[in-house]
């Protein structure tokens, strides 16, 4: 990706350097370098730039000794473009202006490179490991219905749980309530022991 290098405070206090005039080719950056104090500059295009480019952010608060990248998205165009970066630091005191011609390139941010095998069934599958085939929803509900005395089982001990469950808590004693302990506890032993 093109930048266009800035210098900030190189010399004195809100000293901008900067190129006369870029040519980058779609989606580009601007490096503000600061050699000083911790400084504000503002980023601005003019009427011709800002309708093929666009600043995430105007306002930049730039320490020293680490460069700040402020990333510039560029749409798409047909033919180049030129217009000019306005630069400004100290509220205004120093201004600087970069043409920047814009020729026809890629656009917006970095592609993300997405792995083709991910597109693929079973693309997770290691070399090694095998995957069960697939087997319609249908199928697997009825697998998952239980048949013959487990269901009659599940039964019993659903509708012993709920009886329990209302008998205890309507009467409201705590022998009942020992009672539907033990009662559910049973009912729970005993889909264990039928499902195995």
């Amino acid at each position: 990706m093109a930048t266009v290098p800035v210098d900030l405070n190189r010399g004195r206090t809100h000293q901008l350097d900067a190129p006369g005039s870029v040519t980058v080719s779609g989606s580009f950056a601007v490096v503000l370098e600061n050699h000083g104090a911790p400084t504000h500059v503002h980023l601005n295009f003019d009427d011709d730039l800002s309708q093929v480019a666009t600043l995430g952010e105007g306002n930049h608060y730039v320490e020293g000794a680490t460069p700040h990248e402020v990333f510039v998205d560029v749409e798409p165009i047909s033919e180049p473009v030129t217009g000019r970066l306005k630069l400004a630091t100290g509220y205004g005191t120093e201004t600087k202006y970069v043409s920047v011609t814009v020729e026809p390139g890629p656009a917006g941010k970095p592609p993300v490179e997405v792995d083709e095998a991910l597109g693929k069934p079973n693309a997770g599958k290691s070399s090694g490991s095998e995957q069960p085939d697939y087997v319609p929803l249908r199928e697997r509900a009825e697998e998952a219905i239980p048949e013959g005395p487990q269901l009659a089982v599940g039964a019993v001990a659903a509708g012993a749980v709920v009886l329990a469950v209302v008998v205890g808590i309507s009467i409201g004693s705590t022998a009942v309530l020992l009672g539907t302990g033990i009662v559910v506890g049973a009912a729970i032993a005993a889909l264990l022991l039928s499902s195995e």
